[in-house]
């Protein structure tokens, strides 16, 4: 009796894997070709993987809950079926397949490495520890204005006394401009109110004093 291994098929362009969420037959259970075997989900789309041929499914080489990679073995069938001619065929394009997940796979570790380090530094490319970054993102400062503090640190390094004191100067250049008062000169009103106050009786009596004495 042949032996045929159940791969995980490519299930939509850029899925590389799936979750095995539910074994609808048990080892040892006698399937038809097209039956349903096992539920799997992906980020796009939940499935169904069907038996490729009539046999026993002997092994299930994967259990709920796990994720496989695309072209990876989960069960394997026992059939009285011949195999097909294409086998050879198939199992050339499952290494394949393979060999370009594990190309995707570098590709995008690559990726986070340089994305890492773009989020580590500023513009000009000060240096920036994951402390510093966390407390310039609570205190809502830009890239930007990290790339204007000098650091104190190691080869010039921004560190975290360094960014609590250009937060602290922040607040207190925000605090000076709502205390400071809207203008320079003193309103007309009171320059008027001031100088009716301050102007003198003057060195004669009013005549109508005068009259009285």
């Amino acid at each position: 009796m042949a032996k045929i291994d159940i791969l995980l098929p490519a299930m939509g362009e850029g899925v590389i894997e799936a979750t095995i969420t539910k074994w609808l037959v048990k080892e040892g259970s006698v399937v038809r070709e097209d039956d349903p075997l096992v539920e799997v989900a992906t980020d796009k789309v939940d499935s169904e993987i069907p038996a490729p041929a009539d046999g026993k499914l002997v092994k299930i080489t994967v259990p709920e809950g796990t994720v496989v990679q695309v072209g990876e073995t989960i069960a394997i069938i026992e059939t009285e079926a011949p195999l097909s001619a294409d086998e050879p065929k198939i199992r050339k394009e499952v290494e394949r397949i393979r060999e370009t997940i594990s190309d995707i796979r570098s590709e995008k570790r690559e990726l986070d490495n340089v994305s890492r380090d773009l989020k580590s530094r500023t513009p000009s490319g000060k240096f920036l520890s994951p402390l510093v970054r966390s407390i310039a993102a609570r205190e809502n400062i830009s890239y930007s204005d990290l790339d204007k503090i000098r650091g104190t640190g190691m080869d010039g390094r921004i560190t975290k006394d360094d960014v609590l004191g250009f937060v602290e100067s922040l607040k207190s250049q925000e605090k000076a401009l709502q205390t400071e008062p809207a203008g320079g000169n003193t309103p007309p009103a009171a320059r008027q109110e001031k100088a009716t106050q301050a102007e003198p009786t003057g060195g004669n009596t009013p005549p109508a004093a005068r009259q009285e004495k």
